[in-house]
């Protein structure tokens, strides 16, 4: 006689089988893992988390398989093929066994090598560099925006090593040479993964006068003792030419290698540069009409500026005379008809 159950007693049973049943397919299958067609590799040693997804009911095996290498690419050729079964080979060496081991997916996957796309410090610096040329215009070759401590170091150690990281440099309110500091966002796809601030060194290429020899208060710069060059600067400096350079004199002593600002120069009590220094020979152009003479042997009795009216002496008359100043060492002398 067959013992009798109630119907609710048999369902539990049912129910008690099925889950012994599907616990003893987990146990059997350790490692679930799902091929892909087609992967990349970001170094030459291939590891199956590279290829596949892992799944296992431990975390500290699923992780440990997952490290496993199963290739050191060939990077002569554009791509290689590993297949599931070479896959299990490699996991029963490790130690797992067949029957833990259950692959899914492709039966086998392409593989290919590209290196892997790292957020760096010239990267930062070539993002603030854009950001400062659509504020400060010019020519963007004569900026050079540089970090002045290392950025990407200062990530957490679990950032610095993701692939495909962005840098959202945001403009500050203002930019200029010298010391800027901007706040930076690292992006991981669609989220920002960090914010912080950054400071940077930015430079702007300038003409600069460079004094290439000893200059003095006494004597005129002409071409021979200074030379211009393009220099990136951390400052904005008087941008001068030779027509503001040649015939002025430094108010004090300059030595070889100085760049000359317009505040060098010696000016007169109306604020202009000195292109006449009081003992100077000057040539001194009188006209008379359209008739024009050149006076030889006039000293300058006074220090002037160009435009300044320049009292004069004629040495071999003795006779004083005033004029202009129109250019350095030259004055024009007008006599009434």
């Amino acid at each position: 006689m067959k013992p009798y159950f109630p119907e609710s007693i048999t369902r539990l049973l049912q129910l008690a089988v099925v889950i012994v049943a599907c616990s003893q397919t987990i146990l059997a299958e350790e490692l679930i893992i799902e091929l892909k067609d087609v992967a990349t590799a970001l170094s030459p040693q291939v590891l199956l988390r590279d290829v596949a997804k892992v799944k296992s009911r431990s975390i500290s095996d699923q992780m440990a398989a997952e490290a496993i290498e199963l290739r050191l690419l060939d990077l002569t050729v554009p791509e290689e093929t590993i297949k599931a079964r070479s896959i299990t080979t490699r996991l029963v060496l490790a130690g797992w066994l067949v029957e833990e081991i259950r692959i899914i997916g492709s039966p086998e996957v392409r593989v290919s090598f590209r290196q892997p796309e790292l957020l760096t410090d010239t990267v930062i610096e070539e993002a603030a560099t854009e950001v400062a040329f659509a504020i400060m215009g010019g020519d963007r070759e004569d900026l050079a925006v540089k970090l002045q401590s290392v950025f990407v170091e200062s990530l957490p150690p679990n950032l610095r090593d993701v692939d495909g990281l962005m840098a959202k440099v945001n403009p500050p309110e203002r930019v200029g040479p010298g010391r800027s500091t901007m706040q930076i966002q690292v992006w991981d796809g669609d989220r920002i993964v960090a914010t912080r601030s950054a400071a940077f060194d930015i430079r702007k290429r300038q003409t600069v006068a460079v004094a290439k020899v000893p200059l003095t208060r006494d004597k005129p710069i002409d071409e021979r003792s200074v030379q211009f060059e393009r220099r990136f600067m951390s400052t904005t400096l008087d941008e001068l030419d030779g027509s503001q350079v040649f015939g002025q004199r430094v108010r004090a002593n300059v030595v070889p290698g100085t760049i000359l600002q317009a505040r060098d120069f010696q000016t007169t009590q109306a604020g202009a540069r000195i292109l006449i220094k009081k003992g100077d020979l000057v040539t001194a152009y009188a006209r008379t009409g359209k008739l024009q003479t050149r006076l030889r042997n006039v000293e300058a009795m006074q220090d002037a500026g160009l435009g300044d009216n320049i009292k004069l002496l004629n040495r071999e008359s003795d006779n004083l005379f005033s004029g202009k100043v129109t250019s350095s060492g030259t004055v024009q002398v007008v006599i009434d008809r």
